[in-house]
């Protein structure tokens, strides 16, 4: 009986934990969206000088969210989004409006399957 009772206390706080870090993600997810959302803005006035310091910004924003996602995170997804955001960093000090475009929503749809592979599921428990 004791078995039982440490296997279901142990499986309601690994459980709990998955929430916990699903709400942190969602959080994570909808704040970068939003700068992301902003930035494609931006861009496509060629505000260039506003862009960049957005930009920077969400950079600051995502190194102090990566602490958190280094736990429980795939770390070239992690490394993924680190290398987009230098090249969009580059597109917008070259000017370009198509590739900063572009790379723009590739990182929201990095940052958006980083959120899908941490629901809470059977699968992304065991």
């Amino acid at each position: 009986m004791k078995v039982i009772i440490i296997s279901t206390l142990s499986f309601l706080i690994m459980l709990s934990g998955c929430f916990y870090i699903y709400q942190d993600i969602e959080y994570i997810v909808a704040d970068s969206t939003q700068a992301l959302e902003n930035l494609t803005e931006k861009v496509q006035t060629k505000q260039w000088p506003s862009a960049l310091k957005q930009l920077e910004k969400l950079h600051k924003d995502w190194k102090s969210h990566i602490k958190i996602c280094t736990f429980f995170a795939d770390q070239n997804q992690l490394y993924d989004i680190e290398f987009s955001i230098i090249r969009i960093q580059h597109y917008i000090k070259n000017k370009n409006i198509s590739m900063s475009i572009q790379e723009i929503h590739i990182l929201m749809k990095i940052i958006n399957i980083l959120q899908e592979q941490q629901k809470p599921s059977i699968q992304n428990i065991f």
